[in-house]
């Protein structure tokens, strides 16, 4: 089910760095940030994409100004501002 975005969460997506990733999971999130002219950070991030891939997870491209999800993406792209990452779903 999709929510909408509240105003604390825009303000809190206003404040992150440039380029992110957020990997859904039980706590909330846990965000990976990269510099795209740092190639340590870039490989880093595409690493935990790749890696996250691997375990199920769905990457979508987001506007970073709102967190509205864009499309879905099957590759790492460091020049991407927001990148979020959906879990998969349990069966039960």
């Amino acid at each position: 089910m999709e929510t909408e975005t509240t105003q604390q969460e825009k303000h809190e997506l206003s404040t992150w760095p440039e380029h992110w990733m957020a990997e859904l999971n039980q706590s909330g999130d846990t965000k990976v940030t990269w510099n795209p002219s740092n190639n340590d950070e870039v490989e880093a991030a595409r690493l935990q994409f790749d890696r996250l891939k691997e375990k199920g997870f769905t990457p979508f491209s987001v506007d970073p100004k709102d967190g509205s999800k864009d499309e879905q993406i099957k590759k790492f792209n460091p020049d991407l501002k927001a990148v979020i990452m959906i879990p998969p779903m349990k069966g039960g």
